[in-house]
């Protein structure tokens, strides 16, 4: 894990301590964060197993948006910008097609 510096939060961390405690024994997180050269804008890649994202993402995406609400109170508090993105995201909130319930013929 990397180490932020002293005035910056350790975001690695901080979603690390938060996703956690929703994943089976065996599953892990992989994240990785990347930093503007001004130190302003903050991107963080968060990737984990097929089976764990349902957990990670939770009903309706709350356990993500929750994630992203407290990421960015921490990177307003340090004078930062940062993006949460989710690799595979988008096959798990993908809704099945509705079917025609009277189907013309």
């Amino acid at each position: 894990m990397s180490q932020a510096p002293a005035d910056r939060p350790d975001y690695v961390g901080l979603v690390r301590h938060l996703l956690q405690p929703l994943l089976e024994p065996g599953e892990s997180l992989r994240l990785d964060s990347e930093t503007t050269q001004a130190g302003r804008r903050v991107l963080l890649r968060l990737a984990a197993e097929d089976a764990a994202m349902p957990r990670i993402l939770g009903r309706g995406g709350r356990n993500l948006q929750a994630v992203r609400a407290i990421l960015n109170a921490a990177a307003e508090l340090a004078g930062q910008q940062i993006h949460l993105e989710v690799l595979g995201q988008a096959r798990h909130t993908e809704r099945p097609q509705r079917r025609d319930r009277n189907p013309v013929e």
